[in-house]
């Protein structure tokens, strides 16, 4: 979970651990699987994509569109 006592910066700062983490030595390879929903304004997703390239790990990215229907939310593979 990201810790908000840092503001803005809270989500990069936790994609960071996340991938310093993920890439320790003696770990397996490290890939991401980004989820995304094509926005550019969704900077936390694209944030974790540049960081995992910064670190060197596989990464592939899933788009998705959310729709509305009779029963709420849901998301279609697009």
């Amino acid at each position: 979970r990201a810790n908000w006592s840092y503001g803005s910066a809270a989500g990069n700062i936790r994609n960071r651990a996340m991938a310093e983490q993920a890439t320790q030595q003696g770990r397996r390879p490290a890939a991401l699987l980004a989820i995304w929903d094509g926005k550019i304004n969704n900077s936390g997703t694209l944030n974790m994509v540049d960081v995992a390239i910064e670190f060197g790990m596989e990464y592939f990215i899933k788009k998705y569109t959310v729709r509305e229907g009779k029963r709420g939310y849901f998301a279609i593979n697009t």
